[in-house]
């Protein structure tokens, strides 16, 4: 997910001019390349931001636009933990400035996003509707025709428009309740019946939430692509999970939702073709519902060169790789992801690996390649009474 929330409002606040040439040059330069970042997702031009804004601060310690600014270079760039980010948007989100608070508790809940932490997700939506609340009782009334907003400034009225900031945060809060109330536990044999129930009560909620973005469009200003990407992103996920629903139950409609989900998740790159989440989950939807794995590799390996999700695509790739067999690449995929910590097995027990992998393609139905897998085992050690026990159920419920 992108945290990159350029605010045109901020740079014409007087409290935020500055104060020392040199460190204004700077962050002009910052701005510069943060916005060739997003126009090409290359790492080395948020990385030269980051140390134009650094060094902008040594220039002038006190300058609030670079520290704000290298908070967001921080969030990209960060650890999953995303400690020094939470903590810059966490001060700014005090000030007084309102164009300045409210795009720091923005970038404070996308923060929380980016740790991809599910216990954070319940404060972040708090957050967010906290700052939502705000924005409609401080900002001007969401969709004000231009010749009355001048009406209103020719009365002194200074608020701002605020439906960029707005749309951003409602697009980011259903990304946060898809997550835990639909995408969570899509794979739960008991859950089924309630997420089919949530996701189909989502899709009604993200329809009208299309209609307010088409009814809006025009005052979304710079940040309208990346909008739109969220939000079709959103879409395919809630498809996604009910194909996996429906994969699980051998149910017939499962094509017809992963074709949905796929068609959102290529609107999303249409929209914003830097907004890398909607590739890793159409990887995704490749590996664990269609099960298409050389289709998965060859998503997964576009994402692991970027920002977003390298971490989920090395994981995936190691488990692509585990399926094919080629243990050196399995491997090297496996080291470069945190994510095998979740398995609490040594990254170099070839056997266990595989075991975790099998479990993972059983969890998705996809049964028969996770019997090759596990026959392969057995024949490494035929004494496994617990693993050809294992095996012979599987056959019996195909």
């Amino acid at each position: 997910m992108s945290t990159v929330a350029f605010s045109s409002q901020l740079s014409v606040v007087p409290e935020l001019k500055f104060g020392d040439g040199r460190a204004a040059g700077l962050f002009v330069e910052a701005l510069h390349l943060l916005r060739r970042y997003e126009e090409t997702s290359s790492k080395h031009f948020l990385e030269d931001a980051q140390a134009a804004l650094e060094k902008s601060l040594r220039f002038s310690p006190r300058e609030l636009l670079p520290k704000f600014y290298l908070g967001i270079t921080k969030s990209v760039l960060g650890e999953l933990d995303q400690k020094d980010a939470i903590r810059i948007f966490r001060d700014f989100s005090k000030s007084d400035i309102f164009s300045l608070r409210t795009a720091a508790k923005y970038n404070l809940a996308a923060a929380y996003v980016e740790t991809y932490n599910l216990n954070r997700f319940p404060p972040a939506i708090g957050e967010l509707d906290k700052l939502l609340q705000e924005l409609k009782r401080e900002g001007i009334p969401l969709g004000q025709a231009k010749f009355v907003r001048a009406l209103w400034e020719r009365c002194g009225d200074q608020r701002a428009r605020v439906e960029p900031l707005y749309y951003l945060a409602e697009v980011t809060r259903d990304f946060l309740l898809i997550h835990l109330d639909i995408w969570k536990p899509r794979w739960k044999r008991h859950a089924a019946a309630e997420v089919r129930r949530q996701g189909e009560q989502m899709l009604k909620a993200l329809k009208v939430r299309e209609a307010a973005l088409k009814r809006h469009e025009k005052f979304l200003g710079g940040q309208r692509c990346e909008i739109w990407a969220w939000h079709w992103n959103n879409v395919g996920i809630v498809y996604a999970a009910l194909a996996a629903v429906a994969r699980r139950s051998n149910d017939t409609g499962v094509d017809a939702k992963a074709d949905n989900a796929e068609r959102c998740f290529d609107l999303a790159h249409k929209s914003d073709p830097n907004f890398g989440s909607s590739r890793a989950n159409l990887a995704r939807l490749y590996f664990e519902i269609r099960g298409n794995y050389e289709k998965a590799i060859q998503l997964f390996e576009e994402v692991s060169l970027g920002l977003e999700a390298p971490d989920l695509a090395h994981f995936c790739l190691g488990k692509l790789h585990t399926i094919a067999q080629n243990r050196e690449k399995a491997i090297d995929h496996f080291k470069s992801s945190k994510s095998i910590k979740t398995w609490g097995v040594d990254i170099d027990d070839w056997t266990a690996i595989r075991r975790q992998v099998a479990e993972n393609l059983i969890r998705w139905n996809q049964t028969d390649v996770a019997i090759l897998l596990l026959n392969s085992l057995l024949l490494e050690n035929q004494a496994d009474t617990e693993l050809r026990e294992r095996i012979r159920d599987l056959e019996q419920q195909r």
